[in-house]
């Protein structure tokens, strides 16, 4: 528990109360509060009362997306929350404690210290933008639950599209873009036997309301939309959805969602090259197949590829 899940929009909590729940000194509560205002977070301090959020705190805390779920029609998954002010990674906190985290637990992070995407490369996660990881646990095959990374790019593909009114594409096998450019990542990372599947942590990354990173030729949706949009808003409108298909994934695979990815694929029918690891392979996308594998036309045969990275468009 951090000082943001104590603090309250609708009332004040004394620096006294917050130290004895954290167990630190009124010196550490006060010395945390202003590094936190400094850091943009909305905290009103009132001399002897304490401290309260603003009332048009934007803060992703478990109490709004409860309230925001409420009214939502979903199955499947019952989703409890963690909040955190700053964390070095949501992936790598929902890893060290998905044994003894439920199904659905979604750990959020305002801001993160040392994020990082597939492969391990870089992810610039300042305040603002939406750093999210769910803990699942399915009874599935290793083989069958990679295909849950597909299934979570469409999901936060066709919820940007919807709720936003805009024209995004998925980049093989999980980046959003948007008009060439990189608006949300995703990663997936499990645990299993040799049959069966003990957790996986879905990772999402959406550039929301921070300053999308210039190095890495991406965009936000502040810089799209030239303001800010309902961080809590677009969280909830993707967790019911995505709790929707996955509901359908579980009983009948990827292979009901194999259209719609393939259409939202902004690279189908053009050429490109894809470097699996091994080898690079360059032809043209045919899509994903009903196991969720990307199929390239090389020109003299169909080449199925699981896992690789999209390093050129020919």
């Amino acid at each position: 528990m951090d000082i943001l899940n104590i603090l309250s929009k609708e009332y004040f909590v004394s620096g006294s109360l917050i130290a004895k729940r954290l167990k630190i000194s009124r010196a550490a509560v006060h010395k945390q509060i202003s590094a936190l205002k400094s850091r943009g977070y909305g905290i009103i301090s009132s001399k002897g009362t304490g401290y309260k959020l603003e009332s048009d705190s934007t803060l992703l805390l478990e109490s709004v997306l409860k309230q925001k779920l409420s009214n939502k029609n979903f199955s499947s998954l019952n989703y409890s929350f963690k909040h955190f002010n700053e964390v070095s990674s949501t992936q790598s906190f929902a890893k060290q404690h998905a044994l003894a985290l439920s199904d659905g637990t979604v750990i959020i992070a305002e801001t993160q210290s040392a994020s990082y995407g597939r492969m391990g490369r870089e992810w610039k996660s300042d305040l603002g933008g939406l750093w999210f990881s769910i803990i699942l646990k399915p009874r599935l095959r290793p083989d069958e639950a990679l295909s849950i990374s597909l299934l979570t790019s469409l999901t936060l593909q066709s919820t940007l599209n919807a709720v936003y009114n805009m024209a995004t594409s998925v980049k093989w096998p999980n980046d959003i873009t948007f008009a060439g450019k990189k608006l949300a990542g995703i990663i997936l990372e499990m645990a299993a036997s040799q049959d069966l599947v003990n957790w996986l942590c879905v990772g999402v990354g959406i550039n929301a309301n921070n300053e999308a990173p210039a190095q890495f030729n991406a965009t936000s949706l502040k810089g799209i939309f030239k303001k800010d949009i309902d961080r809590s808003e677009l969280l909830s409108n993707f967790l019911v959805n995505f709790a929707n298909n996955y509901k359908k994934f579980k009983a009948e695979g990827f292979k009901p969602f194999q259209k719609n990815y393939n259409m939202s694929l902004g690279a189908l029918n053009k050429q490109i090259s894809v470097d699996t690891g091994g080898e690079i392979i360059t032809g043209t996308v045919c899509g994903a197949d009903e196991n969720g594998h990307l199929v390239l036309n090389t020109g003299s045969k169909n080449v199925k590829i699981i896992s690789g990275t999209v390093i050129s468009a020919v």
